[in-house]
């Protein structure tokens, strides 16, 4: 898989992607100037952890069930964590990934 699409996969930006091939998180080949990716396996690594600001936020959010007084970007942000949230097989997993993902790159 290009790394282009890689990035929709994983839930990344594209820019994060080449930088997760560099760290080794992701197995990729080089044909060209593509990166082409071997192994979309999901892991906590290559989630981002969520802040203290982006945690509160995302908490009041779904506690008061809505978005109203957030900022802009917060809100964009918030309403994107949501809608993975739902989708997600396993929601609290993937909050308990998130807040765990801050707590080891904070002792990194």
């Amino acid at each position: 898989m290009k790394d282009q699409l890689a990035n929709k996969a994983l839930g990344v930006t594209v820019r994060r992607v080449p930088t997760l091939i560099r760290q080794r998180k992701l197995k990729a080949y080089e044909v060209g100037r593509d990166w082409h990716v071997e192994d979309l396996e999901l892991c906590s690594a290559l989630h981002r952890p969520l802040y203290e600001h982006s945690r509160l936020i995302l908490s009041r959010a779904q506690h008061r069930r809505r978005l109203a007084g957030l900022r802009d970007q917060d809100r964009k942000r918030t309403a994107k964590r949501i809608a993975e949230l739902h989708a997600s097989d396993n929601p609290a997993a993937m909050l308990i990934d998130r807040w765990e993902a801050h707590n080891r790159a904070h002792w990194i």
